[in-house]
């Protein structure tokens, strides 16, 4: 987690953290398919963040995949909530520049954002790409105090594992 520091904006203040990666089982409905679940907690920031990808199955959703992201803050966190999110972007391993997915986000309180990818097939092409070869996750973030903050987080081994599986299941 990357969090801008009044006294110099250039030098976030850094906490790390875990992710720890997971298949989510099928729903029940029709064509339901297994999701990804990471799970982040960041000690230092006493945050614990959920975010899950899923295939969309609703067919009255405009949306070929959702991206739900869940963050908490334990008691004495520094941090409140968050105003607003950009949209998710995926990125390779070290130069800092990412490409966002393509979809809309809703807000949906102070700690839930959904975004809803793209439906056409040249968006979707481009969103499974994005999931499927970039290995970091960006979650660009105002919080509620109004300063610029970034949850990010590795696929790594096990997250490139947990994707390649459930990609595999979309298709």
């Amino acid at each position: 987690m990357l969090v801008a520091v009044a006294s110099d904006p250039q030098k976030p203040a850094i906490s790390h953290g875990t992710v720890v990666w997971s298949l989510t089982p099928a729903g029940t409905g029709a064509g339901s398919v297994p999701g990804v679940r990471a799970e982040i907690d960041i000690p230092d920031a006493k945050l614990h963040a959920v975010m899950t990808i899923q295939k969309n199955t609703v067919a009255s959703l405009p949306a070929s995949h959702t991206i739900d992201l869940r963050v908490t803050f334990a008691d004495g966190s520094e941090i409140k909530g968050i105003k607003d999110m950009a949209m998710p972007q995926l990125r390779r391993d070290d130069p800092p520049s990412a490409d966002a997915v393509t979809g809309a986000k809703v807000k949906i309180n102070d700690n839930y954002f959904l975004v809803g990818l793209t439906k056409t097939d040249a968006d979707s092409a481009h969103n499974i790409d994005l999931i499927g070869t970039r290995n970091w996750f960006d979650f660009p973030l105002l919080l509620n105090d109004d300063r610029l903050a970034k949850l990010t987080f590795e696929k790594s081994g096990d997250g490139d594992r947990v994707v390649a599986q459930a990609l595999a299941a979309w298709k």
